[in-house]
């Protein structure tokens, strides 16, 4: 095994805070100090590794291992061994950068995502570009993680969008609008069922603040409130996945950036199930067409939003995008349900579910 890919190993076995000395003690490295806290600050600025304290007292720690205690919230991973957990993030952070950068376009598929964040491995044939954003969005679900334990601020909000361009994209526009509103104008063209070719228009941008603050104040209301972190009395997964798919039908409807709103759609929106105690919910790239008909559809019918029609118009039309949702989040329960069976089988033939119901 190259000795990079031994010390990361190692990080993940352990689980806790090393020094550089500790763990060229005890792997007998024949490189320098000053190599392995190279490899250490490049896996930090991917999201592999957390880091605490300065210069010479830096620790480094497994990230994935280190998020239970970061982030209670996250209750499915309740009475799961260390690795266990850290097994089942590492599968949902997968999951979760393939499907949303996959609907965006990205040719890169799972497995080329798993190398490319736990390895550093790229793919020749394939785009640098959709390298920079399966880096970017798993960077961004870090800060994600980060914010649970507090309300959502609209400057959190700035920092995800700012984290989606990751910091070796050459894009100097992209890097110049990262983390700003939109200041121009926009909205798609789409064609109706009837075979109409039509514009909808997104919401002004004078009016894009205003509506985003609504939204953050909404989600942050949904997460300690309509869902609660006592789940098993107060939710169920479908009505979880309709808090989902009404926040990201009305992120991706007020449009507050000039780029990679679905991207951040398929972020924020999963801010109040993360909070709750429930896995993401992701749609698979499979569903792209019936994903963006969908919104599209909606979008339509319901027109731009203002500072005067509030985020759901028109709730009664977001039915067939709920059920989408409800259908996806099948995939993300099923990875943690696999994971509880291993649990399981470590420990007693009594079986209980640690995801919500």
């Amino acid at each position: 095994m190259a000795q990079n890919k031994q010390v990361l190993a190692f990080l993940k076995q352990r689980g806790d805070d090393l020094s550089v000395s500790e763990i060229c003690t005890h792997l007998s490295l024949e490189v320098s100090s000053r190599t392995v806290r190279r490899w250490l600050m490049a896996w930090a600025e991917k999201g592999l590794v957390a880091v605490t304290g300065h210069t010479k007292n830096r620790r480094y720690a497994y990230a994935l291992s280190k998020r239970q205690e970061q982030c209670p919230h996250l209750s499915f991973l309740n009475a799961l061994d260390q690795d266990l957990q850290a097994v089942l993030l590492e599968q949902l952070r997968d999951a979760w950068v393939f499907t949303a950068t996959g609907i965006q376009g990205s040719s890169l598929q799972l497995q080329d995502c798993h190398q490319l964040l736990n390895e550093g491995i790229t793919v020749a044939e394939k785009a640098m570009d959709d390298h920079q954003q399966v880096l970017g969005f798993a960077q961004a679900i870090e800060v994600l993680y980060q914010t649970l334990q507090r309300d959502m601020t609209e400057s959190q909000v700035f920092e995800c969008h700012k984290t989606l361009i990751h910091e070796h994209q050459a894009d100097e526009l992209l890097l110049s609008q990262a983390g700003k509103y939109r200041t121009n104008p926009m909205g798609s063209y789409t064609i109706s069922e009837q075979g109409e070719q039509l514009y909808i228009e997104y919401a002004n941008s004078d009016d894009v603040s205003l509506l985003l603050n609504e939204w953050i104040c909404i989600a942050n209301q949904v997460s300690l409130v309509g869902i609660g972190v006592n789940f098993d009395a107060a939710i169920n997964q479908k009505t979880a996945a309709k808090i989902y798919a009404k926040l990201h039908m009305a992120l991706v409807h007020i449009h507050p950036f000039s780029f990679a709103n679905g991207l951040m759609a398929r972020l924020l929106a999963n801010m109040p199930l993360l909070k709750a105690g429930f896995p993401p919910l992701i749609i698979q790239p499979d569903k792209r067409q019936d994903y963006i008909a969908l919104i599209s559809r909606y979008q339509m019918l319901s027109g731009p939003l203002d500072s005067h029609t509030g985020l759901w118009p028109r709730p009664e039309l977001l039915k067939p995008f709920i059920e989408l949702c409800q259908q996806q989040y099948e995939y993300s329960l099923a990875l943690v349900d696999e994971v509880v069976v291993k649990q399981h089988h470590r420990q007693s033939p009594l079986f209980e579910s640690h995801v919500p119901v």
